[in-house]
Formats: structure tokens, sequence, C-alpha cells
């Protein structure tokens, strides 16, 4: 599964690390769990919005990641 964030408001794709665009992560979340979903989770993210670099966004991700038990 293929996990990004896009911002709601424009009408194009963002690619933002989840959480920081307009969807409801917890209901996702929720959603994938009632499903028993055991498939992979893969972050696709190339935009930054405070400037962050690669490393930085790689960071992010795994801390998100292992917050969520995905790590």
């Amino acid at each position: 599964m293929d996990l990004q964030d896009p911002n709601k408001e424009l009408d194009y794709d963002e690619h933002s690390l989840p959480t920081r665009g307009g969807l409801d992560w917890d209901v996702i979340r929720n959603a994938l769990a009632d499903i028993k979903y055991v498939g992979a989770w893969t972050f696709e993210i190339h935009k930054t919005l405070e400037g962050e670099t690669p490393e930085e966004l790689a960071s992010q991700c795994r801390k998100l990641a292992t917050s969520w038990g995905c790590g």
C-alpha cells in the first residue's frame, strides 16, 4: 500500500508525509485494522512542507512508521 497525504485544497497530488495533508489518518488506519490488512506500508514522499532535506524526510517517515507499528 502506497501511503501519502494529498492537500485536499489542490487539484493535484503533492505526495506529502501522512498526517501533513488533508486525510484523516486515524480513520484510515482504523479501516485497515478492521479489514486486517497485513500487506506492506510504503511511504511515497517527495513533497516537503518546511524545506526538509531528503535525510530529514526519511527520518520523519521512519518515526511515523514506528509510531504506527509498521516501522
